[in-house]
């Protein structure tokens, strides 16, 4: 999958081999680090913040000599623990973006929807099968979601598809130093809940050539699509997706492909 391109805006202060100062963002916490070397080795340290303008300041203030080595924190830099609201900041910035209109809009609902439920400064490690199924019962009840509604199976499925993508994304990703954002999807293996298959309207004979009868009048293409659905079992999804190729008027057969059905190929014949 196709990653976005993110900043990589750094300021160096000072003069090489004297007081030279750098200081750029950690990719995977966003806080910006100051960088620079004493006898002979690079040393880090974090600034603690976001601010660029302060950042470049400090950079100014440490090559003139007017701030301490001890900045903020130990002798090199150690990432943050990743938390729920950054993994989604950055699955948002690198592979939202490289999705169509509509998912990208699904992912940004998503994502807020699971920040307001788990919370934003929730590590991803610690989710586990209360968290899944209690965000599931929420759901339900219309306790999750901006809509304040509940809803069914399939709406539930589809918002912890989403969750299940993020985690896996992060489990197969690394940082710029070769970490892995996270070890491992905490919640593998878990099952969505699913719709039971709906109570389907069948015609009777009578109603069936009742129907046939005017379905001439609606269009050629609503008789042939009856005439099809009635004598084969397909659904008129499939009958849809039909082109010529699958048709064989010499032996009066249709093949079912894989755009057609989702067990594979089939013979009928009408």
């Amino acid at each position: 999958m196709a990653r976005t391109k993110r900043s990589r805006r750094s300021y160096g202060a000072g003069e090489w081999g004297r007081n030279r100062v750098r200081v750029f963002p950690d990719r995977k916490t966003g806080l910006y680090q100051m960088e620079w070397r004493e006898n002979g080795r690079r040393l880090t340290r974090s600034l603690g913040h976001r601010d660029w303008t302060r950042a470049k300041r400090q950079a100014d203030e440490f090559a003139a000599g007017f701030a301490s080595p001890e900045l903020n924190g130990k002798a090199e830099a150690e990432p943050e623990p990743l938390t729920l609201g950054r993994l989604f900041e950055i699955y948002g910035e690198e592979v939202t973006p490289t999705k169509g209109e509509r998912t990208r809009r699904r992912d940004r609902v998503a994502a807020t929807m699971f920040l307001d439920f788990f919370g934003r400064d929730r590590r991803p490690e610690t989710l586990s099968q209360r968290d899944w199924d209690r965000f599931i019962q929420a759901r339900r009840a219309g306790r999750a979601g901006r809509s304040g509604q509940p809803v069914g199976n399939r709406t539930i499925a589809w918002d912890l598809t989403f969750l299940m993508t993020v985690l896996n994304w992060a489990a197969r990703s690394r940082d710029e130093e070769g970490r892995l954002l996270l070890d491992s999807n905490p919640l593998k293996g878990l099952r969505k809940p699913r719709e039971k298959n709906p109570n389907r309207v069948v015609l009777t004979g009578d109603e069936y050539r009742a129907m046939l009868k005017v379905s001439r009048q609606v269009g050629w293409r609503f008789h042939v699509a009856l005439v099809l659905a009635h004598e084969t079992g397909h659904r008129i999804g499939a009958i849809r997706e039909l082109r010529w190729p699958d048709i064989d008027f010499e032996d009066r057969t249709i093949r079912w492909t894989r755009s057609t059905r989702r067990l594979g190929t089939s013979t009928s014949r009408p």
